[in-house]
């Protein structure tokens, strides 16, 4: 809207003034130094961070908006000044949005409907409620249901909306700061509480920015080739008898055979530690007692044969070599891929990549079947997020329970962001929360 583009350009010039521009810059390193507190590290540690990975302009919206709405009886917010003194410039609807946000509260809500390009339908995660709705067409383009977004809701017209201080949150962190306000809110003492909503701004920026640290740890965990972890693999249908393949993959130079029934290969080469750091990273490494280093492994199962490597560059390069060595004895690649954090014990893949012979219908025929075949053995499966719990068997308890809602959210959220990015129909997860009992807590 270009009434609210036009306030937040004149919001900003107006905090740089001598009066506001040191609280500004207070407000954004009292944020910093509260992260750096909770992560155990320097301020300096915690700017170079945001300086190297660019997250100020992540960050900056919400911390705005924490130095905006900060007043009190005697000292009247930033936003409230604003209005008195230059407000007569905005026009009606800029002046009543500003008016909205200078009383509002940050507050943590759970996507539970993405309308695109219309808005989102929100649950409050602190004030249990009904869900609202608000419009919002930018972060429909983003948002994946069951996201946790850290962000202000305010009245505008006769809707709501969001304004622009957003930060999208990992549900576990998220449902933490939830319960630690929630808890806050119920004491009924009379003294200041610990922990009040005023608090949260700084509650948020620390987790996002420690989520966003951790993130750049875990991206060093690396396969052999140096590429971050990511598990796959692959289907490739035979052309020839499995008797040609065996014998081609047994006298190809970087393949060696590892099993007779069934028959199986690893795709070697070079030779290195089994642990070892390089390049920024830590790299993951399986070798051969010969020292070879595997990256990959093929084996032959009925009519196909399978191929799995620990990353997307290791999966790709793989296939290349396979191709060398066998032509046109193989078909075209079905490929599933799945984060390590969400691998159960029994299978490692659940999301699709291209064919390039298939037709569109019998690929996505295809991919459903394997998602489906997925996701029963998963059913089956002790999931270490369920610690170490088939989902029927954490079902049992109360605190299982709350651990298998969470699971399932962060499947489909995930699920939902990966079709968002390839343009393809996300998988429908509905079966498994039928199964489970637990349908009416996804609605």
């Amino acid at each position: 809207m270009k009434s609210i583009d036009s306030l937040v350009k004149n919001l900003l010039k107006y905090a740089k003034r001598p009066e506001w521009e040191p609280l500004l810059f207070d407000i954004w390193h009292e944020h910093l130094d509260h992260a750096a507190d909770v992560l155990g590290i320097s301020a300096e540690a915690v700017t170079g961070a945001i300086e190297e990975n660019d997250w100020h302009q992540h960050l900056f919206g919400l911390v705005f908006e924490d130095f905006a709405t900060r007043g009190s009886v005697d000292v009247p917010s930033f936003a409230r000044v604003y209005l008195q003194r230059a407000g007569w410039r905005e026009a009606p609807q800029a002046r009543r949005y500003l008016e909205a946000m200078a009383d509002s509260s940050l507050g943590l809500y759970e996507v539970v409907e993405v309308q695109r390009e219309r808005g989102l339908k929100l649950r409050d995660l602190v004030n249990d409620g009904a869900p609202i709705f608000v419009r919002e067409k930018a972060a429909t383009l983003d948002a994946a249901r069951w996201d946790v977004l850290a962000a202000r809701v305010v009245e505008e017209g006769e809707g709501q909306v969001l304004t622009g201080g957003i930060l999208l949150l990992e549900r576990q962190s998220a449902k933490a700061l939830a319960e630690v306000l929630k808890r806050a809110q119920d004491r009924r003492s009379t003294k200041r509480r610990a922990l009040q909503v005023e608090d949260l701004p700084l509650l948020v920026t620390a987790a996002w920015l420690s989520e966003a640290i951790d993130g750049l740890r875990q991206d060093e965990v690396s396969d052999a080739e140096g590429e971050p972890l990511l598990f796959g693999k692959a289907k490739l249908p035979l052309k020839a008898e499995p008797g040609e393949i065996a014998r081609r993959l047994d006298t190809a130079r970087e393949w060696r055979r590892t099993g007779v029934d069934p028959s199986s290969w690893v795709l070697v080469g070079g030779s290195a530690r089994t642990l070892k750091k390089g390049s920024g990273r830590y790299r993951v490494i399986s070798q051969l007692p010969t020292g070879e280093v595997i990256f990959g492994h093929a084996e032959l199962a009925g009519d196909h044969l399978e191929f799995s490597a620990n990353s997307h560059e290791s999966m790709e390069s793989g296939i290349a070599r396979l191709r060398d060595v066998l032509g046109d004895a193989i078909g075209s690649a079905v490929t599933v891929y799945q984060p390590p954090h969400l691998v159960s014990e029994s299978d490692e893949g659940a999301q699709p990549d291209l064919s390039e012979e298939l037709s569109a219908e019998e690929l996505a025929s295809i991919k459903q079947a394997l998602f489906d075949r997925h996701y029963r053995e998963t059913m089956r499966s002790r999931i270490p997020a369920l610690g170490d719990k088939t989902p029927r068997q954490a079902l049992r308890s109360k605190v299982g329970r709350q651990k298998v809602l969470d699971w399932l959210k962060e499947m489909e959220r995930s699920e939902a962001r990966r079709a968002s990015q390839t343009g393809e129909k996300a998988y429908d997860f509905a079966w498994m929360w039928q199964e489970l009992g637990l349908f009416s807590e996804r609605e």
